[in-house]
């Protein structure tokens, strides 16, 4: 039994330095640095894999509701007509004094796709516990299902493709 344990023990060890090493390796943090600003998504918005924003979703659930006239949650309101509306604006939600000092403003697409990227980037000292998502795909999918949350979805922004640069957000 000392055996077995000792090997189990030695096991979940090794799995361990494994995982650090892998991480070391191949963390793209550690051979590029971190954008100090999201990539723009506008061109992407037309062509994004809005199913792909659904299952990206999924995540926020934890915090959000989606459909039309749900209710708030503790951590989060509800997202139905994201898109356009104003920030800080849902009735019942109590939101940090940071976003509420916004609250003449609406969600664009740019501002989301910051919001998203970082919350603190587009709203610092805001409290939304979340670490972002760093791919521009995936931003402009989640951000592209959003939109169709609503009776009446904002219309795209022009799609003029950025200029070609070797930045990108992926992390």
């Amino acid at each position: 039994m000392i055996r077995f344990s000792f090997a189990v023990i030695a096991a979940l060890g090794l799995a361990v330095l494994a995982g650090v090493l892998a991480g070391l390796v191949y963390s793209p943090s550690l051979r590029e640095p971190a954008p100090s600003h999201p990539q723009a998504i506008s061109h992407r918005l037309a062509h994004a894999d809005v199913k792909r924003g659904e299952r990206i979703a999924r995540a926020c659930a934890v915090c959000h509701t989606f459909e039309k006239g749900g209710a708030n949650l503790l951590e989060g309101p509800n997202l139905w007509d994201i898109v356009g509306r104003g920030k800080a604006s849902v009735e019942g939600f109590d939101y940090s004094g940071a976003l509420r000092a916004q609250s003449g403003e609406v969600w664009t697409y740019d501002d989301l796709n910051a919001y998203l990227w970082d919350p603190d980037y587009l709203v610092p000292g805001g409290t939304m516990d979340f670490i972002g998502v760093r791919d521009a795909e995936d931003r402009a999918a989640l951000i592209a299902w959003l939109r169709t949350l609503s009776d009446e979805p904002e219309p795209l922004p022009d799609a003029e493709d950025p200029a070609p640069s070797a930045e990108s957000d992926r992390d």
